[in-house]
C-alpha cells in the first residue's frame, strides 16, 4: 500500500521553496550596493546578481556524482546551510564578502532549486501531487514578493547590509526539513550517465537548448540585473532617482505577474497561442524591455514589470514542454529539463558580461543601453523563430 504523508511533510517541502526565494533578497538593493562600490568595482556590481547562478550551474552538473556519496536529504540540509551564509554581509562588511556570500548561496541553490519539485513527485501521486505543485508555485511567488519588499524596506530605513539577515529565514526551514523530510531511497543508476543520454536527444533538442537556454536568457536577464540600478540612479545619469524601496516594489510587481502567468498559462495562453506560445513569450520579453528603456516614471516601470513578468515564466514553461517533445525516449525528459536550467544559468551569468560590453560599444554612458540591445535581439529572435515554425509546419502539411 502506498504510504501517505501528512501536513508536516508538506510544510517541510514548502519550506524548501521559501528557502529558495531568499536568493532574491539582493535584487532590490543592487542599486544601493552600486552607489557604495560602483566607482571601485564598476560592471562587476552587475555580476553579483549572477555569481550565484554560475555556482548553481556547477553544482547542478555535479548532482549525480554528489548523490553517490550522500543521500538527497543530507544534500538538502547542507545546501540550506549554505543558503544561510547569504547573511554574512550583515556581520562582515566588504564587497568581496558580498561576492563570497552569493557564491555560497548559489552552491546551495543548485541543490535546493530542484528539490521541492523532486520531493513532491517522489512522495505524492495523482491529484494530491498536482495540488501540492500548485501550492508550491504560489508559495514561491509569495515568498519572492515578501523577501524583495522586506529587503528594500530594510535598506531604505536602516542599512542595506541588514537586508542580508533575511537569509536567516532558512533557519526554521532547515529545522522543519530535518524533522519532517523523509529519507527517500535514491536510485543507483543515474540518468546523468552517458549511456542513458546517448541517442536520446535530437538536433532540435540541442537547437532549443542553445537558443532558449543560453541566448534568450542572456538577453532577458538584463531586466533583473539593471532594474534596481536604473530605478535608484540619479536622473542626470539616466535613472529615475528613486529609493531601494521603490525598486523592490517594481520587482514585486514582476513577481505578481509571475504568479498570474502561472494561473493563466494552461487555461489561456497555451490554448490561444498553441505552438507559438514560446515565440509570443519571447516577444513579450522584448516589449517589456522596450517599455523599461523609455520609462520615465514609476508607473511605466511597473508596466514594464507586468509585461516582462508575464513573458518570463511563460517562456520557461513553454520551452521546457517543447524540449520534452524533441527527445526520442521518455526517460530523457528529466535529463533535458535539467540541462535547460543549467544552460539557462550560463546564459544568465553571461548576461552581465556580454550585454554591457555591447551596450558600452554602441551606447557609451547609457545605463539603459543593455535593455535596448536585448529588446532588439529578443524581438528579432521571436520573428525569426515564428517564420521557421511557419515554414516547418507548412512542410509537414505538404508531406
Amino acid at each position: 500500500m502506498e504510504k501517505r504523508y501528512g501536513l508536516g511533510v508538506k510544510a517541510a517541502i514548502l519550506s524548501i521553496i521559501v528557502t529558495q526565494y531568499t536568493i532574491t533578497l539582493q535584487t532590490p538593493i543592487l542599486g544601493t550596493i552600486n552607489a557604495e562600490y560602483g566607482e571601485t568595482y564598476g560592471t562587476f556590481i552587475k555580476q553579483l546578481e549572477t555569481l550565484n547562478t554560475l555556482s548553481m550551474v556547477v553544482v547542478g552538473l555535479l548532482m549525480g556524482l554528489l548523490l553517490k556519496f550522500m543521500g538527497r536529504k543530507k544534500l538538502l540540509i547542507i545546501a540550506t546551510i549554505l543558503a544561510m551564509l547569504q547573511a554574512l554581509p550583515a556581520f562582515i562588511p566588504g564587497f568581496w564578502i558580498i561576492a563570497a556570500a552569493r557564491i555560497c548561496a548559489g552552491l546551495g541553490m543548485g541543490i535546493i532549486y530542484p528539490s521541492s519539485a523532486a520531493y513532491v513527485m517522489s512522495l505524492f501521486k495523482g491529484d494530491e501531487a498536482n495540488k501540492l505543485m500548485g501550492i508550491r508555485s504560489t508559495t514561491g511567488a509569495i515568498a519572492g514578493i515578501v523577501v524583495m519588499q522586506l529587503s528594500g524596506l530594510i535598506a531604505t530605513h536602516f542599512n542595506y547590509r541588514f537586508s542580508y539577515l533575511i537569509a536567516l529565514i532558512a533557519l526554521p526551514c532547515v529545522i522543519l526539513m530535518i524533522a519532517k523530510i523523509p529519507n527517500v531511497e535514491e536510485e543507483q543508476a543515474s540518468l546523468a550517465g552517458s549511456g542513458e543520454k546517448k541517442g536520446s536527444f535530437t538536433p532540435s533538442s540541442w537547437i532549443l537548448l542553445i537558443s532558449g537556454g543560453i541566448l534568450v536568457m542572456l538577453f532577458a536577464y538584463t531586466y533583473m540585473t539593471n532594474c534596481s540600478i536604473v530605478v535608484c540612479s540619479a536622473p542626470e545619469d539616466g535613472g529615475l532617482g528613486l529609493s531601494a524601496s521603490v525598486a523592490s516594489t517594481v520587482l514585486t510587481v514582476m513577481s505578481v505577474a509571475f504568479a498570474v502567468c502561472g494561473l493563466l498559462y494552461g487555461a489561456f495562453f497555451v490554448r490561444v497561442f498553441q505552438q507559438y506560445t514560446t515565440v509570443f513569450a519571447v516577444l513579450l520579453l522584448g516589449i517589456g524591455l522596450i517599455i523599461a528603456y523609455f520609462a520615465e516614471s514609476f508607473a511605466m516601470m511597473c508596466l514594464a514589470s507586468v509585461v516582462f513578468g508575464l513573458g518570463f515564466p511563460m517562456f520557461n514553461d513553454a520551452i521546457v514542454q517543447a524540449l520534452g517533445r524533441t527527445v526520442r525516449r521518455e526517460n530523457a525528459i528529466p535529463v533535458i529539463t535539467s540541462y535547460f536550467f543549467a544552460v539557462s544559468g550560463i546564459g544568465q551569468y553571461l548576461s552581465s558580461l556580454v550585454t554591457p560590453a555591447i551596450s558600452a560599444a554602441l551606447f557609451p554612458g547609457n545605463i539603459r543601453g543593455d535593455w535596448l540591445v536585448s529588446a532588439v535581439c529578443l524581438a528579432a529572435g521571436a520573428v525569426v523563430a515564428c517564420i521557421i515554425q511557419i515554414v516547418v509546419a507548412g512542410k509537414k502539411k505538404a508531406a
